[in-house]
């Protein structure tokens, strides 16, 4: 009996380890298909205080919007669609309302960032590490 009952312990110990791993896999695959920050008719609001870090590319398509009285982290290309509203939030106390450009080597501001009402900067903050690393103004942008 006391060899039975080993062996069983050691299957569960094996279907648990197996178990285990099998949801580590599927959990490192999930976190490396977040490349890109799709809004296509949403609405994302910072708060004051708060800071979101998107590990690619922000992609504000069609007539999203995307009001910002936090911290906005990209280490990708920031597009924003001529139709997309990309603008400061509501709360007149915040001071940060920044957009940070924090990725390695070439990154890129692309689309329309030209209106001082809808689609533009409040702090706009590049921060590199190399002299190779840069970000590209592929349209002109209003700060």
């Amino acid at each position: 009996m006391k060899t039975n009952n080993t062996l069983s312990k050691l299957n569960v110990q094996r279907i648990a380890v197996f178990i285990l791993a099998a949801v580590f896999s599927s959990l490192a695959f999930r976190a490396q298909a977040q490349a890109i920050f799709y809004n296509d008719g949403g609405t994302l609001y910072t708060n004051k205080n708060s800071i979101l870090y998107v590990a690619g590319d922000v992609k504000n398509k069609n007539t999203s919007t995307i009001q910002n009285d936090g911290v906005i982290e990209i280490s990708g290309d920031l597009t924003n669609d001529n139709t997309a509203t990309f603008a400061t939030g509501t709360d007149n106390t915040s001071t940060e309302r920044a957009v940070k450009f924090i990725g390695t080597g070439i990154q890129a501001i692309i689309g329309d960032m030209t209106d001082s009402t809808s689609r533009y900067f409040y702090n706009l903050i590049i921060d590199k590490q190399t002299s190779a690393s840069a970000v590209q103004m592929q349209s002109d942008v209003v700060v």
